[in-house]
């Protein structure tokens, strides 16, 4: 199974988050020039290439400036909506799938309510935490540009 999420794809090129990555975002270029040194790697990317990817963006940074109570509020939604509809599914085969879909969230869905929602609350404060660093690193490179 693949962990890759498409952003934007074309003919020779490919934007792609990975599941298991959330400090990049990936290029594959097919067929484009390249340098590599020991110290670096530059890629030669068509113009209508990049003009096309900048609208694409690499992370959603929505929820950035969330607080604290608003985590809290979306993990009790997300939680009793997931165990309400694992009550109401109407085959096992249903019920599975609507587990296995908050698992790696929430937890198990046999796990005490109060459980998951903190399980929810600390992925998504670190999901947080992470998002504001890179925007503090984008503030950063801006402030190089003045």
């Amino acid at each position: 199974m693949s962990t890759k999420c498409s952003i934007a794809h074309g003919p020779g090129f490919h934007l792609y988050n990975d599941s298991f990555d959330e400090e990049h975002v990936f290029l594959q270029l097919d067929q484009s020039d390249f340098t590599v040194t020991p110290d670096s790697l530059t890629v030669k990317i068509p113009l209508h290439v990049w003009e096309y990817l900048r609208g694409f963006p690499g992370a959603d940074f929505a929820d950035v400036t969330a607080s604290d109570e608003q985590i809290l509020e979306e993990a009790i939604k997300a939680v009793d909506s997931r165990l309400t509809q694992v009550a109401e599914a109407r085959s096992d085969r249903v019920s599975a799938l609507l587990e296995l879909g908050g698992a790696l969230v929430m937890g198990e869905v046999n796990l005490p309510r109060e459980e998951q929602i903190a399980n929810y609350v600390a992925h998504h404060k670190r999901q947080r935490t992470q998002k504001q660093k890179v925007m503090a690193r984008v503030a950063a490179l801006k402030d190089l540009q003045r």
